[in-house]
């Protein structure tokens, strides 16, 4: 079983079961990155607001002058 092989001290055998370990880890997030795209066929949707959203802001625009006491 490869669970046992990091138990042991057989250097090779950990190695072995770190990187069959890691193939099936990068395959599950293959999986999940394809599902998530087929889910927001649009990408992300804070990528594409252009500004186009109306957001409310406290800001104002104004001009200053700056005067020495």
């Amino acid at each position: 079983m490869q669970t046992k092989a990091l138990e042991g001290d057989d250097p090779e055998a950990i190695a072995a079961a770190v990187t069959k370990l890691q193939e099936a880890s990068h395959k599950l997030t293959e999986i999940v990155y394809a599902d998530t795209q087929q889910q927001e066929p649009g990408g992300d949707p804070e990528a594409e607001d252009n500004g186009t959203k109306s957001k409310k802001s406290d800001a104002v625009d104004a001009d200053f002058e700056v005067v020495a006491d």
